[in-house]
């Protein structure tokens, strides 16, 4: 290779860096700067500080659909908003409880709803793109990493790396081409469904990780230290799914004994009687609206015998 062909190898590597430079910080920009009412707007509110309210709610798709947050705002007049996030256990958003107790200069009351499947372990991240802008939060990139270690490293050392994980959806909605159907109020989302068949196998064991529950003891930790009043939650889900769980009365046993030991309140709901109307529920694990707004009635007026 001549002196001018090696010259011209360089600038052309040179230039497609400085162009690759250029589009991965312009796409963590359009990311860290989207602000729709929808999931990720919500990860981006939270963990840029804009959303601190006095009540908060932490789970996944059981909290985003069973707790409308307006209600209890306007009932309790204490600011409230449900943090719930579609498909994603405690083990992959810990990270932004983390961070929201770190930096909750209003938090009074953290509420989180459990459900069967919220202290598995996993194997695979769930929707990442929504987080993947935040891995310099090191509470984002340890949480993230308790699921998937090699792609977070990947992430945060391999240059470019994060430009081959997005999809296409993440694309178009952060740069405004795409737009989602739903929108939440106040990070509540009802279903407005019937009943449909649910053809989900539900487990006839229910597992909690203990490296997770590690994690979810240290978390309620926190809350304590900060002073916050941490509440934990069982939420209802509909009575004949839960008779295919045989060890669901252990799984509900070890959450009350946590709550005991660590002095702190505990909702139980699957023995309330809204378990048991099918009308209620659009499948086993998720109350549709109606029964949502129902619930949330009896939510907050369990929250008022806590003294709220």
């Amino acid at each position: 290779m001549t002196r001018r062909q090696t010259i011209k190898v360089i600038l052309f590597s040179g230039l497609v860096l400085i162009s690759l430079t250029l589009i991965s910080t312009a796409i963590q920009r359009k990311a860290s700067g989207y602000r729709e009412n929808d999931q990720m707007g919500k990860i981006n509110r939270i963990l840029n500080h804009e959303l601190d309210p006095e009540i908060s709610i932490w789970g996944a798709s059981t909290a985003l659909v069973h707790f409308d947050a307006q209600k209890i705002e306007d009932t309790l007049h204490l600011s409230c908003y449900n943090m719930g996030l579609d498909g994603t256990a405690f083990i992959q958003y810990q990270g932004i409880l983390r961070d929201f107790i770190k930096n909750s200069t209003q938090a009074k009351y953290i509420i989180i709803a459990l459900n069967i499947n919220e202290l598995k372990t996993r194997e695979n991240l769930y929707k990442p793109n929504k987080f993947f802008h935040h891995i310099d939060n090191s509470d984002i990139y340890n949480s993230l990493s308790k699921i998937n270690p090699q792609k977070l490293f990947k992430l945060k050392n391999v240059p470019f790396y994060n430009l081959t994980t997005y999809d296409l959806v993440f694309y178009r909605k952060i740069f405004g081409v795409y737009k989602e159907n739903e929108e939440e109020i106040k990070g509540f989302n009802p279903k407005d469904q019937e009943w449909k068949s649910d053809k989900r196998h539900m487990p006839s064991q229910v597992e909690i990780d203990e490296n997770t529950f590690d994690d979810f003891k240290e978390v309620i930790a926190m809350g304590k230290r900060k002073k916050i009043q941490v509440v934990l939650t069982v939420v209802p889900f509909y009575k004949e799914g839960q008779e295919q769980i045989e060890n669901l009365i252990s799984w509900q046993s070890r959450i009350a004994a946590l709550a005991a030991e660590r002095g702190i309140p505990f909702l139980n709901y699957l023995s309330n009687p809204i378990c048991s109307h099918q009308t209620l529920f659009y499948n086993n694990l998720h109350l549709n609206a109606r029964g949502a707004d129902l619930f949330t009635d009896i939510f907050i007026e369990d929250l008022r015998k806590l003294g709220l």
